[in-house]
């Protein structure tokens, strides 16, 4: 059963001032402990309601005046006010992190602290005796039970303590062992989890460390600074990674003091290889060669200056191996080492349509257009709970497995990531373009129903490895892969249904190409579903995000009349009745002509025909299988003019028009029939020709040649 079955949904004016009663310690704990077991033995699908939207506080912690568990109210959210607690229970993790806190008074309640990334274990994040305050709490009821508790929904909104700021009570104190207060036993604990692959928990232990320094601790402040950098890269958290990595550089030392050089030279690698992995290649270079200054034989900077090199030619040029990335993608290894090229596009005012990303220089068919990394990624083979779901109060959607894992992690980094954030929170939420995010008490105000808002018109689906045929038959660049993530630069491209442009992935990278030729200054658009050929079913689907399509296609589709609409509906009904009797029933070809019929040649002239690609598809099948090598030909040639292409031959050159063609899966299979047909004909240079436009609308769409042998195997083509 679901942690969380029902919601808080009053608003702070709407809320009650009533008294309300709370379990004792011992029935909370005793409460707390069965909620375990339960979970430990049911091991239940962990579902959670996202109330109506509230703000993230703005308030610096010292500017807010503390409350206790018994002044909260429940549904009211406590503006201006702040509550210190301590954690009493080992965490759990539902729907959210859970534990048992206590305040000031002794009094204690349950505390939720959701949308947190899920590779960070419960009890790592609040271990037992932990010092939390809580901006502006909201108090709701419990879900699973009676009673209430703290929520947290907005990362920012939670601030853990070292015990050393100010306006703590002082009946918070920590009692523990006198050496748990030194800063180096804190270091050892940080060691110990390094040791153990617990990247979060070093990094936490190390800055409990350096908070507990003081001003004569200063070669220690060093050495957290420099451990705690390795910690936050490996943990993925970057940007603090090259921060600490600058700090742990030792400023005065002696030239001769080598031990001193060597610890530098570290530091200087590890803030060169988070600049690295942040894509800032001028300041990593700049790092190494400090590092190598220091350390003249350092292999790993030695290495990283080699790798910067090769990242910038792909961010100049866009020249990638994309045939070795296919190979060495994996399930394993997804998330690979590549740079953006970003060289050919700009973000500019799109009229109606908002923002658009637009060219800086002419495009030819089939060329790279854009490469670019995941701001951030969820496969469903991540090693991450596949339970998690989130039901929206205000929305009525739900968001699932991967999905809801993309909202706790993307919300997890931003907090700490400002430049990352200022990027996300710049895309299109349902409202407005992009709003500038604040920094308080050195995190980003980071707004979680804003994420979500975003996350839904702007993630994208992706398959685990790399894009296959069958991926692309069922594509929505929107929804339909358990695997999703968010690609800044892409998600200003526009949609389209008769799109200038495709997507295809290796792994965490997405690469975008001309479907046709695209002129300097001209918008870019992808299609974000594949089009049906039922255009209602279509723009209903785009509706979901709260736009029609105007493309020249769909314009088309409108001046379709009811009667023609209903004899395509008939004719795509008495086809597929056709093919559960017999495949090769010699009525598709009247079935074709009588589809054809439905399309006006003046208003579809050059157009693609959708209700004619299956059927086409399905002529070229049967002439193969029955050897009718002219026939097959003609076939294939017609499927091309039905997707748009403009075909233009004689019995040595093909000319292939695109300015109106629609990316598909149908395309590489029509050129390839084409060209079997022709070889089949003794006429070995058109089939050359168009077995290399096969191969071209084939990367088009999949990014590599990987897989086309293998589909020529399927259709008998080789």
């Amino acid at each position: 059963m679901d942690d969380d079955q029902s919601l808080p949904i009053r608003t702070k004016d709407e809320g009650t001032s009533k008294n309300i009663s709370r379990p004792n310690r011992t029935q909370l704990l005793f409460e707390f402990d069965m909620q375990r077991e339960a979970q430990n033995r049911e091991n239940p699908k962990l579902a959670h309601f996202l109330p109506f939207p509230y703000p993230p506080t703005k308030h610096p912690l010292q500017s807010l005046d503390p409350i206790n568990i018994a002044g909260l109210k429940p549904d009211i959210i406590s503006n201006g006010c702040v509550i210190y607690l301590k954690t009493v229970e080992t965490a759990l993790r539902a729907a959210a992190i859970q534990t048992i806190v206590e305040d000031d008074e002794g009094i204690v309640e349950r505390l939720a602290i959701y949308n947190v990334d899920l590779s960070i274990d419960a009890n790592e994040f609040l271990p037992e005796n932990t010092l939390i305050a809580i901006k502006e709490p909201l108090l709701t009821p419990f879900p699973a039970g009676s009673g209430y508790t703290i929520r947290v929904d907005h990362p920012c909104d939670l601030v853990l303590l070292s015990g050393s700021e100010k306006g703590i009570p002082q009946s918070l104190a920590i009692s523990q062992p006198e050496e748990t207060k030194l800063a180096l036993y804190w270091k050892e604990v940080g060691n110990t989890a390094y040791g153990a692959r617990k990247f979060f928990k070093a990094a936490s232990a190390y800055s409990r460390a350096l908070k507990l320094c003081t001003e004569n601790d200063t070669n220690l402040k060093y050495d957290l600074f420099r451990n705690r950098a390795i910690a936050n890269i490996y943990f993925g958290r970057f940007r603090q990674g090259l921060e600490d990595g600058k700090a742990a550089v030792i400023q005065a030392f002696e030239d001769t003091d080598e031990a001193t050089k060597e610890l530098n030279a570290k530091a200087y690698r590890r803030a060169g290889l988070a600049a690295y992995s942040l894509g800032d290649y001028d300041q990593a270079e700049i790092l190494c060669k400090n590092s190598l200054e220091l350390s003249h034989d350092s292999k790993e900077a030695l290495q990283m200056i080699e790798n910067i090199e090769k990242r910038r030619k792909e961010q100049a040029t866009g020249d990638y191996d994309f045939e070795q990335m296919s190979r060495l993608c994996n399930v394993k290894r997804n998330r690979l080492d590549h740079a953006n090229y970003l060289a050919n596009v700009e973000v500019r005012p799109a009229g109606n349509h908002g923002r658009g990303l637009f060219t800086t220089r002419a495009i030819s068919a089939g060329e790279l257009i854009l490469c670019e990394k995941a701001l951030c990624v969820i496969f469903e083979t991540d090693p991450i709970s596949q339970k998690h779901s989130i039901l929206h109060t205000q929305t009525q959607r739900k968001t699932l497995g991967p999905q809801s894992a993309l909202l706790y992690s993307i919300c997890s980094k931003a907090a700490l990531d400002v430049d990352m954030a200022a990027k996300f929170f710049n895309l299109y939420d349902g409202e407005t373009n992009g709003s500038p995010v604040g920094v308080v008490d050195g995190v980003a105000v980071v707004d979680t129903f804003k994420a979500l808002s975003i996350l839904f018109h702007n993630a994208i689906g992706c398959p685990t490895v790399a894009s296959t045929m069958k991926e692309v038959q069922g594509q929505s660049m929107r929804t339909g892969f358990p695997s999703t993530g968010i690609w800044e630069t892409i998600s200003y491209i526009n949609h389209a249904c008769n799109a200038n442009a495709t997507r295809s992935f290796i792994g965490d990278i997405m690469m975008v190409r001309a479907v046709r030729d695209i002129k300097e200054d001209q918008e870019i658009y992808m299609p974000y579903v594949g089009p049906n050929s039922d255009n209602t079913i279509t723009q209903g689907v785009l509706q979901n995000w709260g736009f029609k399509c105007d493309c020249e296609l769909c314009d088309a589709e409108k001046r379709t009349t009811a009667l023609q609409r209903k004899q395509r509906n008939d004719v795509h009904d008495r086809l597929k009745a056709l093919l559960s009797n017999e495949r090769t029933h010699p009525r598709v070809e009247q079935l074709y002509k009588r589809q054809k019929a439905t399309y006006d040649d003046k208003i579809f002239k050059n157009l693609p025909r959708l209700g004619l690609l299956s059927i086409g598809w399905l002529l070229c099948h049967i002439h193969h299988e029955a050897g009718a090598w002219t026939k097959l030909v003609a076939a294939a040639v017609t499927l091309l003019q039905d997707l748009g292409y403009s075909i233009k031959m004689d019995d040595r050159i093909i000319e292939v028009d695109r300015q109106h063609c629609l990316v598909s899966y149908y395309a590489p299979d029509a050129a390839r029939y084409a060209a079997y047909g022709y070889k089949k004909q003794g006429k070995a240079k058109i089939a050359s020709q168009f077995h290399d436009l096969a191969k071209s609308f084939w990367v088009v769409l999949y990014g590599t040649a990987r897989g086309m042998d293998e589909r020529a195997k399927e259709l008998r083509v080789l």
